[in-house]
């Protein structure tokens, strides 16, 4: 009889959001984070190439993206860490490589940012079809509202008018601009937000904060938003104040809200109380989070998919979300 790994269940929902018409992977990796799911990868992937971006030379990296653009039926697996800087001085060595992959149709494509071999096992607990099924029934349910409050215990709710938004379900399964696991979100670009937040949960995006600060507690930071923007920051933790202050001065696109996101990972929340730090999986964190900068990705002409400039997303650890005549849509 046949041991079952602590792997297994996580490896099977991974291996669902693969496709399965794609007959070889190209998997990239660094080997300080993910040797245990490269490891276990070897063994359940049919035809594969693995890649150390710690250890590869870059143009090896660029050789085997562009003599595989064409392929299609060849895949991109990637495992990244977002700021791995304390550990490659600022850079890793193969990371120039991954500059032939940018190109690549997104449906041929996966990519798992800051998913470790200390968290795989938790932020892939849950199967997939059961956050496609939640993301496809909240994304109904908003759709029907004009307006979303958010309230975390203050007396004054923040305030998300989605009057003909158009609300779209990340559940790791579609055709464009949902490459990123873990998946499980629903978000739109909201007409207009106004009111006060309270932030209890985490900042991440392509500045660090969620690294340098983590979980962010009551008190420690206020937000205050008039027409989609931000208008003051205030709160007892100084340091995070002025670091928000100095990035909003710095790229003045981040006071604008380009994103009212749902997360619906029941995995991602659980994770987070082990992983106290804040990472870009958070973003599917179960509850509610704000988008600021740069805005959704939206496929043009060119088939174009990249967006450009700073994004940072405000995930709350706890809340209420009601819509339309005061229904609750969400408690977490």
């Amino acid at each position: 009889m046949n041991q079952v790994s602590h792997w297994d269940k996580p490896f099977n929902h991974l291996l669902t959001y693969l496709r399965r018409d794609l007959d070889h992977w190209i998997v990239v990796y660094e080997g300080s984070f993910h040797r245990g799911i490269v490891s276990q990868l070897r063994s359940r992937l049919k035809s594969a190439e693995f890649f150390d971006l710690e250890e590869e030379a870059s143009q090896t990296i660029l050789d085997i993206g562009n003599s595989n653009h064409a392929n299609e039926r060849a895949g991109f697996l990637e495992f990244a860490i977002r700021y791995p800087a304390s550990i490659y001085d600022g850079h890793c060595p193969g990371a120039d490589g991954l500059a032939a992959f940018i190109y690549w149709p997104e449906t041929r494509m996966k990519i798992c940012f800051d998913v470790t071999d200390n968290n795989f096992c938790d932020l892939f607990a849950e199967p997939p079809e059961e956050i496609t099924e939640r993301c496809l029934r909240l994304r109904d349910q908003v759709a029907q509202s004009d307006e979303l409050l958010y309230q975390n215990g203050a007396a004054e709710p923040l305030t998300i008018n989605c009057a003909g938004a158009e609300w779209v379900a990340y559940s790791g399964f579609g055709k464009t601009f949902d490459h990123v696991l873990p998946s499980g979100e629903v978000a739109c670009l909201p007409k207009s937000v106004d009111g006060r937040l309270e932030v209890v949960g985490w900042i991440i995006g392509t500045i660090p904060f969620g690294v340098k600060f983590g979980r962010i507690q009551s008190g420690e930071l206020e937000l205050r938003f008039k027409d989609r923007k931000i208008i003051s920051v205030g709160g007892a933790n100084r340091m995070l104040c002025a670091d928000l202050e100095g990035a909003l001065s710095n790229s003045p696109r981040l006071q604008q809200v380009s994103e009212a996101g749902i997360g619906q990972s029941l995995a991602v929340r659980k994770a987070a109380e082990q992983h106290k730090l804040g990472y870009s999986w958070h973003e599917r964190h179960f509850g509610f989070h704000i988008g600021l900068g740069a805005e959704l990705p939206r496929e043009d002409a060119s088939n174009s998919r990249k967006v450009g400039g700073h994004h940072l997303d405000i995930v709350l650890s706890k809340g209420i979300l009601t819509g339309s005549s005061n229904q609750e849509l969400l408690k977490w």
